[in-house]
């Protein structure tokens, strides 16, 4: 297979994701706005506009994936445990303590890499998109090395068990980078060799050169071979200019763990939190837009003039010692405050109804239980706690 093979193979995973873009952006725009360059590109710095008037959705994700994990990596508790898959075999003490010793190491490598930090990055990213990308690799310095890729950078194939098989993602790499990453003697067999003469003139353009990373199930390999042509799992860079493969390898496991937090019938993405309230969302926009409208017009009301030009501002008249001058000889036309008739206290509680809609919906009263459970006893928290957490036992098994 040749790199137009995989080029073609990419542009038909992003084809198959169109419909989802527009899902993603206002789920981004809503609850994690840093990364909402779905659809809307915009340059680097630029800033974003304002059609957000409320914070409670980009709060309640990221109180679902502090909470989540914290629930799944306790930091006190050793939680990715090795076991022999035939139970009698942990029977035996060496045994279990060679699995115990290995599970140590295997938490104290994990612990001093950056697993938290984009573990954190893409638990965000599963609640506002339903779909996460961790991908870990080997590292000279912490032994691995992870790396959270939102569903902006890759995309995604089932098997005919609905299991993710394939994994394509789009790097925009600058010359220097290129070289760092594939070296002098394989980029000339892409046909990148200008790259080479750009770096040996001193010219570090910000040019970019895109590449696509597909990983794949192999359908045929030598299992007798141990190199990298023959392992479960194969690796390939394109470059995108020249449609050329630049590296060509392979993995022993898939690089990329993509988790989907719900998914549909017949669909290859995952759905979130976020998506089953963007209706609510909106609505609460709406409300604190009102809610924000009515306090003002309660605070500073409108001013009732007549019109016919008797009633003179010197300065602005809702400043304090402001003189306002109005014709004595007409007394109906002396300038008054108009009433206001909304009322902030509904739109008060309309919207902390929908605020707390939203936060449910993201989990947020089971990381959070002391909230809820007021004027019980600890056992009867206890018990509370135990019962609401099973809700997260789908999603977490």
């Amino acid at each position: 297979m040749d790199g137009n093979y995989y080029y073609k193979l990419w542009d038909s995973m992003r084809d198959n994701a169109r419909n989802w873009e527009t899902l993603w952006q206002e789920s981004a725009d809503w609850s994690l706005p840093r990364k909402d360059e779905i659809t809307n590109i915009r340059v680097q710095g630029l800033e974003k506009p304002a059609q957000r008037m409320i914070d409670t959705c980009v709060e309640a994700n990221w109180s679902f994936a502090s909470g989540f994990y914290s629930y799944m990596f306790p930091s006190q508790t050793i939680w990715a445990k090795l076991k022999h898959p035939q139970p009698a075999m942990m029977e035996d003490t060496e045994v279990a303590d060679y699995f115990e010793r290995v599970s140590r190491q295997i938490h104290s490598v994990l612990i001093e890499s950056n697993f938290a930090q984009e573990m954190q990055e893409s638990l965000l990213d599963l609640g506002c998109f339903g779909t996460n990308n961790l991908y870990a690799e080997e590292d000279d310095d912490s032994t691995v090395r992870f790396r959270s890729f939102t569903v902006a950078d890759f995309r995604i194939m089932n098997d005919n068990r609905g299991r993710i098989d394939t994994v394509g993602r789009e790097l925009n790499l600058t010359a220097r980078q290129m070289m760092q990453e594939f070296g002098e003697e394989a980029l000339e067999k892409a046909d990148l060799g200008e790259i080479k003469e750009q770096l040996s003139s001193g010219n570090c353009s910000d040019k970019k050169y895109g590449v696509i990373h597909i990983v794949r199930k192999r359908e045929e390999y030598d299992k007798t071979k141990v190199n990298n042509e023959n392992k479960p799992f194969a690796s390939v860079y394109v470059c995108t200019k020249t449609k050329a493969i630049i590296k060509e390898g392979g993995y022993d496991y898939m690089p990329y763990f993509v988790g989907r937090f719900t998914v549909g019938n017949n669909e290859d993405y995952g759905r979130s939190p976020m998506s089953q309230v963007l209706a609510t969302a909106r609505r609460t926009n709406s409300i604190y837009r009102s809610m924000l409208v009515s306090a003002e017009q309660h605070a500073n009301p409108q001013w009732l003039v007549p019109d016919d030009d008797s009633v003179t501002f010197t300065s602005n008249p809702n400043r304090a010692g402001a003189i306002i001058k109005f014709r004595a000889n007409s007394p109906l036309g002396k300038p008054e405050r108009l009433q206001g008739n909304g009322n902030p206290q509904i739109a008060q509680e309309m919207f902390e109804m929908h605020d707390a809609a939203i936060r449910r919906a993201f989990f947020n009263h089971l990381f959070r239980p002391l909230d809820e459970y007021r004027n019980m006893t600890a056992f009867e928290v206890n018990q509370r706690m135990s019962t609401d957490l099973m809700a997260l036992a789908p999603f977490v098994n």
